[in-house]
């Protein structure tokens, strides 16, 4: 016992350097027992329909052997030292093991929050690209307040960082506000669902099938074949109506015919054909006919058509209006005298 009192290594009596090694060997295998043990436990009840213990599995799973051995460290050295202060050595090895484990548990967190709500997004391409920018934007934050945090309990004064990070903060938003403003409303059309990929919606002035939601623009499908690109703060900023939750749809397109030398009877007898034209086109349930008015010469003809489904608006609309035009033609060429 003598012996081991008397030698000394590094200034340290070999008998405290065994007590040490004695102390950081029972805290590491108190966290290994404890983490073994839940691991083995939490598997067994990972078969239920609670997400609970999935992710107390996952976090016991994430815990690194890097952190427990610190700890085992920081246990002997606090036993052994005279004071409260840790060497600087030991000081950097622990925070910089805690905040390391600390990061691992918050991306494990985000990883599992953001892995189940994309396995409920199934095929649901538009949703599955937001949360990956949610899971980057979310493990960005989380590594600069970690970093904060390790840099704070370093000495480090972190006032001067914290404000250039705002600063660079701002400037970056400025560069692109444009690009970022899609992005956040790409985010807002994910999670609110004021519409989805197949519905058929009106932007402002636009009616079109929605073919795709992506991070920057809204794809549209408009009723002439062509596919439109519209930024998506640009549809989220304008008045949007999703005509496919419509129960009923009724299109009601007007025309505008020349009414000189045209009794009422005539145009009465040419609304009705107008009406008759509409009801032929596929997806029409019924169509009606009225005279709405007649100013400067012209007649405004106004047909109501009820569609069987609300999703093929787009696709309706135009051949209405041909056919409108079309049945308005013919029977005003015997008025013109056109044989």
């Amino acid at each position: 016992m003598n012996t081991l009192r008397d030698n000394a290594l590094l200034g340290i009596p070999a008998l405290e350097w065994l007590k040490g090694l004695g102390i950081a060997a029972v805290v590491i295998g108190v966290l290994w027992g404890i983490r073994t043990a839940l691991v083995n436990r939490l598997k067994n009840a990972a078969t239920t329909d609670t997400w609970v213990d999935d992710l107390f599995l996952m976090l016991a799973g994430r815990t690194s052997r890097v952190f427990m051995l610190a700890m085992g460290i920081t246990a002997a050295a606090l036993y052994e030292s005279t004071t409260p202060q840790l060497p600087i050595w030991l000081r950097v090895l622990t925070v910089g093991a805690f905040c390391w484990q600390l990061l691992r548990w918050a991306n494990g967190s985000i990883g599992f929050w953001l892995g189940r709500m994309s396995r409920s997004a199934g095929d649901d391409g538009a949703k599955r690209g937001s949360l990956a920018v949610v899971s980057v934007l979310c493990k960005v934050a989380i590594f600069l307040i970690v970093l904060v945090l390790a840099l704070d309990n370093f000495g480090i004064n972190v006032t001067a960082l914290i404000t250039g990070l705002g600063i660079t903060g701002i400037a970056v938003a400025l560069a692109v506000q444009n690009i970022l403003g899609d992005v956040l409303a790409a985010l807002a059309i994910t999670f609110d669902k004021p519409f989805v990929v197949g519905d058929e919606i009106q932007v402002g002035d636009m009616i079109g099938r929605v073919e795709r939601v992506g991070l920057k623009t809204t794809r549209l499908r408009i009723g002439t074949g062509e596919e439109v690109s519209v930024p998506n703060a640009e549809v989220m900023r304008q008045r949007l109506t999703n005509i496919s939750r419509t129960e009923v749809r009724m299109l009601p397109p007007t025309i505008g015919i020349p009414a000189a030398g045209m009794k009422g009877e005539q145009l009465l007898e040419l609304a009705e054909q107008c009406a008759a034209a509409a009801g032929r086109i596929a997806g029409v349930v019924s169509a009606k006919a009225s005279l709405q008015s007649i100013v400067d010469g012209r007649a405004k003809i106004l047909v109501e058509s009820v569609l069987e489904t609300p999703r093929h608006v787009g696709t309706v609309r135009p051949r209405l209006v041909a056919a409108m035009a079309d049945a308005a033609a013919t029977e005003m060429r015997p008025v013109l005298g056109i044989n």
